[in-house]
């Protein structure tokens, strides 16, 4: 039988040390915006950020999302928020005359399934309390809002 190369043993014992070593956990800076991308360590970020009690955490959507269809992971903290007293806001684009009723009812769907489904028991209940929630629109350039950002900010006492 032929002996294994020695470069190889040294190969395989450093992937065997590689994968003991633990990750470094996910530092989030609350000052900076959250990018939303539907991932699970979504909810961790924006849990650690909340957790340093900033005045203000916004998370910014990368794709053009309508408000009618919210991503189930941010109705979750908008529910959350509303369900610890907090509340929702729909800011409408800037220039644009503020109608009465429009924004909450497009926004009414997707809050509704939220509700639905909220887990009254979770985490992001008792992190997100305190704060209220802003959801800012802006025109898409074809004549549809979509939403910009979320801003959860801190209520004053």
């Amino acid at each position: 039988m032929k002996s294994i190369p020695h470069t190889f043993k040294l190969f395989a014992l450093f992937l065997l040390v590689s994968g003991c070593v633990a990750t470094p956990p996910m530092v989030v800076d609350p000052s900076k915006p959250i990018q939303f991308v539907d991932l699970p360590s979504f909810h961790e970020q924006l849990r650690q950020a909340l957790r340093a009690n900033p005045e203000m955490v916004k998370v910014e959507l990368l794709d053009k999302v309508k408000p009618s269809q919210m991503p189930d992971r941010l109705k979750l903290w908008v529910t959350a928020a509303q369900n610890s007293g907090g509340g929702v806001k729909v800011a409408l684009p800037e220039g644009e005359p503020q109608t009465r009723g429009f924004p909450l009812l497009s926004l009414l769907p997707a809050v509704m399934e939220a509700l639905r489904n909220a887990n009254p028991f979770s985490s992001s209940s008792v992190v997100v309390q305190g704060y209220d929630v802003k959801i800012q629109l802006k025109s898409d350039g074809a004549g549809d809002r979509v939403i910009e950002s979320f801003l959860f900010e801190r209520r004053s006492p």
